[in-house]
């Protein structure tokens, strides 16, 4: 499992997280092209610049009342169907899980957002993650995902034993569990953020434990310092 990010150039802030991964001073997304959207409208995938090629990937526990929708900047919904009672009695919670693979190394950011208007930047409507969904954001084993969550907005199952803790406040491991810290959080309101420093692929599984309806999410995700 990997549970410990690298440090490149060993100044004690790992890779996911630095600003300046050689540590000569210069800011990596200075020596870079900047950071780049991603444009998610796409059906199986698209590019980004030309630069980067990347695909699609989605499966849900009812095809016909999960629904993913993206748009050109990178912000993508999730609607994840109603938990369900399987043939033991046992409540087995609604998922829809969408991932992207890239056909090169990338880092990324990713945020609890809401779609906006592309010429304001708007938001359209502020999107409200509820107590009844969690979240599981995975990238290849071998790499890792850093959260910073300064106001310990989410709860973190952090060995997987299905228990979420709180004050959590910077975590990393290439599989973070997360949920709601209180009743509801604006998409507006939100400040907790995931990144990871060159990976080839990321999943998001969005889990639902209401047993009478569906539960929305909107994340976002940017090419950050882009090479």
């Amino acid at each position: 499992m990997s549970a410990c990010p690298e440090d490149y150039d060993n100044d004690g802030v790992n890779d996911n997280i630095d600003v300046d991964n050689d540590n000569d001073g210069l800011l990596d997304c200075f020596e870079s092209l900047g950071d780049k959207t991603i444009d998610l409208t796409g059906d199986t995938g698209g590019t980004i610049d030309g630069i980067y090629n990347y695909t699609f990937g989605l499966e849900s526990s009812d095809i016909i009342l999960a629904n993913w929708i993206g748009d050109e900047i990178g912000n993508w919904q999730t609607v994840s169907p109603p938990a369900t009672i399987d043939g033991e009695n046992i409540q087995q919670d609604g998922y829809i899980s969408s991932s992207t693979t890239f056909d090169s190394e990338i880092s990324l950011a990713i945020t609890y957002s809401s779609f906006v208007d592309p010429v304001t930047g708007n938001p359209i409507s502020t999107n409200t993650m509820g107590n009844q969904e969690w979240f599981s954001l995975k990238v290849p084993f071998n790499k890792t995902i850093t959260l910073l969550d300064p106001d310990d907005q989410i709860i973190i199952d952090s060995n997987f034993d299905g228990i979420f803790e709180s004050g959590i406040t910077n975590f990393s491991n290439f599989e973070i569990r997360f949920r709601l810290n209180g009743e509801n959080l604006d998409s507006a309101d939100a400040t907790f953020k995931f990144y990871s420093h060159l990976t080839t692929y990321f999943e998001l599984t969005h889990y639902n434990s209401d047993p009478e309806s569906t539960n929305e999410a909107i994340f976002n995700v940017v090419a950050t310092c882009v090479q």
